[in-house]
């Protein structure tokens, strides 16, 4: 498990390596991990005999159409099987072909010890329209305008968090 998006790229380019991970042990809080047990925040070294892949660029500094004022955005979590997470953003309800690369778009973080998501809009968009499926009996807190948090109810199964981003207003806070 990593704290920031650049280690798990870097992580990511030692797949097929044999790497010795140093850091600490803790057995896995939640469903939605592919194991039960989990290293936090590992110091990766890889053998010498290791070939790693190219690091894949931040995403999330992808550049986005400057005429998009709104966008629709769904966050699945499925604990099924291994556990997944599946997000999707379209330009509208009717559009079919989903916009590319999502991170661009949204952001999400998984709270292990409490089953919640931590999720929000591009800066510069604000949150609007949250629903969840199943729906929560607490709701959402909302962190500020671009961010939300919630718990995640269905511990076995499918969550879905939907809401839309929309632009913040000329002078906003962003």
């Amino acid at each position: 498990m990593f704290s920031d998006a650049a280690a798990w790229r870097r992580a990511e380019s030692l797949r097929s390596c044999n790497v010795t991970a140093t850091g600490k042990l803790y057995i896995s809080p939640t469903g939605y991990y592919a194991t039960n047990m989990a290293v936090s925040d590992p110091a990766l070294t890889p053998d010498s005999s290791c070939q790693p892949f190219p690091i894949k660029p931040d995403l999330s500094v992808v550049g986005i159409p400057h005429e998009l004022h709104t966008y629709r955005v769904s966050i699945t979590v499925d604990y099924r099987g291994k556990g997944r997470v599946e997000v999707k953003v379209w330009k509208n309800r009717n559009q079919r072909l989903p916009l590319q690369p999502w991170q661009a778009y949204v952001h999400y973080f998984l709270n292990g010890a409490t089953d919640g998501i931590t999720f929000g809009c591009r800066q510069g968009f604000r949150l609007k329209d949250i629903t969840q499926t199943p729906k929560s009996s607490s709701s959402f807190f909302l962190i500020d305008e671009e961010e939300a948090q919630a718990g995640l109810q269905d511990l076995e199964g499918s969550n879905a968090i939907t809401f839309v981003c929309e632009k913040g207003l000329p002078g906003s806070s962003r």
